[in-house]
């Protein structure tokens, strides 16, 4: 996976060798790009990436040295930032969007996070104010993991390049380990590993090394959201919708990258690719699944019927599960289920036929920044404890493949494992849940 990473120290010690250990983590195949380099003796940002996005070099620094930063991803107002900055008469002109978050930080200090659309990962060394500041986007979209131990700050977009590095001590988070057996997810900020946290989405993270001081800010939350039209009919709604796909679908099908869609039987993909052959844009499509599966069968229909250049990958056999497995493994690091582990075996090939690939996301379906499904419309006048056992009900049973029961959760742990786990999985749940409820029905994520 493309991203960022970093470290800072208090102690003296040269970061650059640790750089080099992170971005050797996090280089999954030959392909991948590495960046890294210590902006001061004891500050290292770096930045991985496969050469399509973000390949420019990195990390980028100010006209006068004093701030540097990395970023992976795509902004998608670039025009209305290069206006804002215009505005205020400050210079906008930029080689890379990172020279442009520079400016934009030079000019509105961190409130600058908030003024960015799209999906992205930044971390942003401040020389002048001796503070980091490090940020995702607003649905999370790129993880970003961070971790803080005795005079030690490191982030990442990989779990691995933290859990590898010397002084960080190895424990295993048994709420999370008690939440993916539950609901086959992780919530909040929880990672496998104590001591390494998952990053909000649409959250600041500010650290001071010479204080070794962390705080971490949700500048975007659902809640701020600007209000609905209530007048609005049904067909309004629709034609209104439509602009915004078409809006969508033109932004990322501008410049040179060539678009591919992972076809399926689903609704995403199928209305993705409609609005990108009404746009006269030629689309490779992918589809893996058994032979016969509806998936590839409605998959060669569309792309027969469209036109696409159409790739399936027909997993004839079980081979593909020992020789996929360690791969799967390594990029998702465990935070998703195998049962969605057939994608890899298209992700090599797929390089040859595309450069990006557009998906649909239930950004409206989130819970700690985990996509889960939607509440019944009933579940909002029920009293705080029917709400939560029927969430917790949603998560375990209903919303993905069921995850285990009580009896069973009793049966997997060992005796003494099995006292950190009991209720674990529950409170958690109940600890994100509630930090929506003061949000209207129609603004909670989940």
């Amino acid at each position: 996976m493309s991203g960022i990473f970093g470290i800072l120290n208090r102690v003296g010690k040269p970061v650059q060798p640790v750089l080099d250990q992170m971005g050797k983590a996090m280089a999954l195949k030959p392909w991948y790009r590495i960046q890294s380099r210590a902006v001061e003796t004891t500050v290292g940002l770096g930045q991985i990436n496969i050469g399509v996005f973000c390949s420019l070099p990195q990390p980028v620094r100010s006209l006068d040295g004093r701030h540097a930063i990395v970023f992976y991803g795509e902004i998608t107002n670039l025009v209305d930032l290069q206006q804002r900055l215009r505005s205020i008469g400050s210079r906008c002109d930029f080689t890379q969007t990172a020279d442009l978050l520079l400016l934009l930080y030079q000019a509105f200090d961190r409130e600058f996070v908030g003024m960015l659309e799209g999906f992205f990962a930044l971390a942003l060394w401040d020389g002048d104010r001796r503070r980091l500041l490090a940020a995702n986007d607003r649905l999370g979209l790129v993880p970003l993991f961070y971790a803080h131990y005795g005079d030690c700050f490191t982030f990442s977009t990989q779990v691995k390049a933290i859990s590898q590095q010397p002084g960080f001590k190895k424990h295993l988070n048994l709420t999370a380990t008690a939440q993916f057996f539950r609901f086959q997810r992780l919530m909040g900020g929880n990672t496998f590993f104590e001591g390494i946290n998952w990053l909000r989405h649409g959250s600041l993270i500010i650290h001071e090394p010479e204080q070794n001081s962390l705080r971490v800010e949700s500048y975007w939350d659902y809640d701020r959201i600007p209000a609905e039209n209530q007048s609005i009919t049904f067909p309004e709604a629709l034609e209104e919708t439509c602009r915004l796909m078409r809006e969508a679908m033109k932004k990322n099908l501008q410049g040179e990258h060539r678009p591919g869609i992972y076809l399926t039987g689903g609704l995403d993909s199928r209305t993705l690719l409609g609005f990108a052959s009404r746009m006269g844009t030629r689309i490779s499509t992918v589809t893996y699944g058994i032979p016969g599966c509806r998936d590839l069968t409605y998959a060669a229909r569309l792309a027969k019927s469209l036109g696409t250049d159409h790739h399936p990958f027909p997993q004839e056999n079980g081979l593909w599960i020992p020789e996929q497995a360690p791969f799967h493994l390594e990029v998702t690091e465990g935070f998703t289920t195998f049962i969605h582990s057939h994608a890899a075996i298209t992700l090599e090939p797929a390089r040859q036929w595309m450069d990006m690939n557009l998906s649909g996301f239930n950004g409206d379906q989130l819970l700690g920044s985990r996509v889960v499904d939607h509440f019944p419309v009933g579940y909002n006048g029920l009293d705080e404890f029917s709400y939560l056992s029927a969430c917790f009900h949603l998560f375990n049973q209903s919303s993905v493949w069921a995850g285990i029961t009580e009896p069973e959760e009793k049966q997997m742990y060992l005796p003494e494992i099995s006292t950190h786990t009991r209720d674990a999985a529950y409170e958690s749940m109940r600890a994100e849940v509630m930090s929506y409820r003061g949000f209207p029905s129609h603004r909670r994520p989940t």
